[in-house]
């Protein structure tokens, strides 16, 4: 290795941003951390569902798909409640199928994609299921169902549904307004535009913070902008606008040129007319919110070098 960094050293360097601070001037970066203290209810639905998880052997989750399961609801669970309820209400209806049909299916494939930015997971989970295949779990083999186990787990998932309701709002959420109005004080105080991107991990977080948000103040100033996934009918009318505006042809004849066409028209849309952007990680690469000043990471993602991509979309060459 060191003979190869020496062959390398004559046309390889690499130069860091305090090597060229006397050169190049790179705009502060300043931080908020925003603290909270989840509800009684949040918290006990957060410590009910964390121990159903550790079970060693369930139903809940299909062969080849339990660690990769757990990871998800993991996620969810410190996304939002109104994502985690979904999720929850899918692992159900597939326990009542295999207790009233015996057919044991997998986890809707819908369910996994509302986490974004899976792949990061995806490895993981196939190393823990492999270290676990020889165990003998008990949904593998559904013709030697335990009903009353099932059962027992159809009842567990209806109590966590239950307790969803209890949560009418999520500590986190309303956290999200105080940390708005204390970025919009600061940008203020800068002379910067009123501009916000918030990153989620979860589509139905982005889509429920988007509903919440509207309901609180940014009715209309609200865009959303992922991966893929459910068509969202606000997208698609910015989009359609989009391209009347410019005198393009909507209908687009691959879906490759309508998903960039869609990207160039929500990030325009977020600069001309929105206040805030709420992402999954599809927006954490690809795009220029150099005109946004403010970065709020709703989720906090396993891996740190996505919150510097993150961080990266504004905080770029041009960023005042």
């Amino acid at each position: 290795m060191e003979g190869l960094r020496k062959r390398l050293a004559s046309f390889c360097r690499r130069t860091l941003r305090r090597d060229v601070a006397e050169y190049i001037r790179y705009t502060e970066r300043r931080l908020l951390t925003m603290r909270f203290t989840p509800q009684e209810a949040e918290q006990k639905l957060y410590d009910a569902v964390s121990r159903f998880l550790q079970q060693p052997d369930c139903y809940a989750f299909p062969q080849g798909q339990r660690q990769l399961i757990t990871l998800v609801v993991r996620k969810l669970l410190a996304s939002s409640t109104n994502a985690l309820r979904s999720t929850l209400e899918a692992i159900r209806a597939r326990l009542i199928a295999l207790r009233d049909e015996n057919k044991d299916e997998d986890i809707p494939e819908d369910v996994l994609l509302d986490v974004d930015a899976l792949d990061d997971y995806l490895d993981e989970a196939e190393l823990l299921d492999d270290e676990s295949e020889d165990e003998d779990a008990p949904g593998d083999n559904p013709k030697a169902v335990d009903m009353k186990k099932l059962q027992k787990e159809i009842d567990e998932l209806d109590c966590f549904i239950h307790m969803t309701y209890d949560v009418t709002v999520d500590t986190k959420t309303e956290s999200l307004l105080t940390a708005l109005e204390q970025g919009w004080t600061k940008m203020r105080e800068l002379g910067a535009e009123e501009k916000a991107v918030i990153f989620t991990e979860s589509r139905r977080s982005m889509y429920y913070l988007r509903t919440y948000l509207e309901q609180h103040g940014y009715r209309g100033q609200v865009v959303c902008y992922s991966g893929g996934g459910k068509k969202d009918p606000v997208a698609e009318m910015i989009y359609t606008e989009f391209m009347a505006d410019n005198h393009c042809n909507s209908d687009v004849s691959t879906e490759g040129s309508k998903a960039i066409m869609m990207r160039h028209a929500l990030v325009e849309n977020f600069r001309t007319k929105f206040k805030i952007m709420i992402s999954t990680e599809a927006g954490a690469e690809g795009i220029n919110l150099q005109f946004c000043s403010l970065v709020i990471n709703y989720d906090l993602p396993w891996n740190p070098q996505r919150i510097e991509q993150r961080i990266g979309r504004c905080h770029r060459y041009g960023q005042k």
